[in-house]
C-alpha cells in the first residue's frame, strides 16, 4: 500500500475507534448533561472521520494514478462501484459536505427517558439558520419498544390539528390535562435523570438510525475503502 494512503487510513481507523468508543461512554451513562456532553464530542469525531474516510480515496487515487494512468482509472472504476453500491457511504459523503460547507450541523441527537406512565424525547436540533441549538421536546403514550414511534400525546398548542374536534371548553380542558401531564413528567424525567442516546438523525438524507446502527454503516463503509486500499498494494507494485 502507498505510504501517504496508508497513513491516510490508519488516520481514519484512528477516529472510528473513538466514535466507538465514545459511543460505549455513553451507554454507560444516563445523566442528560452527561449523554448531550459526549454526544457532541461524538459528532466532532464522526466529522473527522467522515473526512478521512474521504480522503484515503483521493490520496489513493493521486498516488497511484500519476505512475499506471488508465489502467488504475479502469480498475478504480470497477471498485469504486463496490463504495456506492453501499447506499450509506454515498450519505456520509454528503454529510461531509454539508458539515464542511455549512458547519457542523449533523447529525443531531434524540435522547429518551422512559418514565412511569408516559416517554419524553429531546431532540438537540444543530440545523438552525440562527447557529443556535434548538432543543425539540414531545412526550409519547407508554406502549412502544421502538420510541418514539408511539402514538404521540397532542402537541400543547390551542390551534394544533391533531386535537379532536372539541367545543371550546372541552378543547381548553383537553389542554390543560395534557399542560400538567406534561409539567409532572418533566420534573420526574429531571428528578429521575435516567435519559439515553436514541437516536442519531439527519433529516435531510432520511438517517433516522440507532447509535449501534449508524456505527455499524461506518464500519461496513470504512471496510470496503480498507479492502479497496489492500487491493491496490497488491495489484499495483
Amino acid at each position: 500500500m502507498a505510504q501517504l494512503t496508508q497513513d491516510k487510513l490508519r488516520e481514519t481507523k484512528y477516529y472510528l475507534d473513538r466514535v466507538t468508543a465514545t459511543l460505549e461512554k455513553i451507554k454507560s451513562t444516563t445523566d442528560m448533561l452527561e449523554v448531550v456532553k459526549e454526544g457532541l464530542y461524538m459528532r466532532y469525531d464522526l466529522n473527522s472521520f467522515i473526512n478521512s474516510s474521504r480522503a484515503v480515496t483521493l490520496v489513493l487515487q493521486k498516488e497511484f494514478r500519476r505512475k499506471y494512468d488508465a489502467e488504475f482509472d479502469n480498475w478504480y472504476a470497477l471498485k469504486l462501484q463496490k463504495l456506492k453500491q453501499h447506499g450509506f457511504s454515498e450519505k456520509l459523503k454528503e454529510l461531509r459536505n454539508m458539515n464542511q460547507k455549512e458547519g457542523n450541523k449533523y447529525p443531531t441527537l434524540e435522547l429518551i427517558t422512559e418514565l412511569e406512565k408516559v416517554n419524553l424525547f429531546f431532540e438537540l436540533d444543530y440545523t438552525q439558520a440562527s447557529g443556535k441549538t434548538l432543543i425539540k421536546y414531545g412526550m409519547f403514550v407508554k406502549g412502544s419498544e421502538n420510541l418514539p414511534n408511539a402514538a404521540p400525546v397532542p402537541t400543547i398548542n390551542s390551534t394544533n390539528s391533531d386535537l379532536p374536534k372539541l367545543t371550546e371548553e372541552d378543547k381548553d380542558k383537553l389542554l390543560d390535562e395534557i399542560s400538567k401531564e406534561w409539567k409532572q413528567a418533566n420534573t420526574e424525567a429531571l428528578q429521575k435523570n435516567n435519559f439515553r442516546l436514541h437516536k442519531l438523525k439527519v433529516d435531510i438524507l432520511n438517517i433516522d438510525l440507532t447509535p449501534q446502527d449508524f456505527l455499524r454503516n461506518c464500519i461496513e463503509v470504512f471496510e470496503i475503502i480498507r479492502d479497496i486500499t489492500k487491493e491496490s498494494s497488491l495489484k499495483f507494485k
